[in-house]
């Protein structure tokens, strides 16, 4: 059996574009990683996304359904925020 090993790293910077410390960090992950990376979870991050696609090419990556609902809900009106919970979950 394989032993996996899921590790969590937070980058907190533009929330839209790719900054050089972001791209690096991943790159640099990716270096030391990239034969056991397989997926990226993330949050709505579009520049974090762009930065994980470019320095691993063949990963997976998959949004975070917390962040997502949280998102859904902070725009949905306040009569519909309890049926997008129900219809998420």
């Amino acid at each position: 059996t394989r032993n996996l090993r899921h590790e969590a790293v937070a980058l907190s910077r533009n929330r839209t574009q790719i900054s050089g410390t972001t791209l690096a960090v991943a790159k640099r992950l990716a270096k030391r990683r990239d034969m056991y990376t397989k997926a990226a979870l993330i949050d709505g991050n579009a520049g974090l996304r762009r930065a994980v696609g470019l320095a691993w090419t063949k990963i997976a990556i998959q949004r975070c359904c917390v962040h997502k609902l949280r998102n859904m809900e902070r725009k949905a009106p306040k009569h519909a925020q309890e049926e997008i919970a129900d219809d998420y979950a």
